[in-house]
């Protein structure tokens, strides 16, 4: 739509819109644009769990939103003091728990325990 020259009311699309030549047209110059579509999206992965989606407009305009995915994330050990978010999870006491809400507390109210410790059994020949 660029190299060439188009007469008035021709319609063309470009970058996933509808224009229209309101006059005759000079590369860009001349051009409205009706139906202003989607040109292209961007996904940026940022920290572990955000992301940050673009939508690029026909128009040249975008829209911005970023968001967090409450993946499961193993954190290892349970350290006191640490701030867990949704999503994570931890070992305390030989079970696996899930963070369910922001918290520094141990696992408890705000956990879902996962997978219990297994039992302990005699080792060697028998066990």
């Amino acid at each position: 739509m660029t190299k060439k020259n188009y007469p008035r009311g021709t319609y063309a699309t470009h970058n996933g819109g509808l224009w229209r030549a309101y006059e005759k047209t000079h590369g860009m110059r001349g051009w409205e644009c009706l139906v202003d579509g989607v040109a292209g999206v961007d996904i940026d992965h940022s920290e572990k769990r955000t992301f940050t989606l673009t939508i690029n407009r026909t128009s040249g305009a975008s829209e911005t939103r970023t968001f967090d995915v409450p993946v499961m994330i193993y954190q290892g050990v349970f350290k006191a003091g640490h701030e867990y978010l949704p999503g994570d999870t931890v070992t305390w006491g030989g079970s696996l728990w899930h963070c369910d809400e922001q918290t520094k507390d141990k696992p408890g109210e705000k956990w879902v325990k996962r997978l219990d410790a297994g039992s302990q059994t005699r080792t060697g020949r028998e066990g």
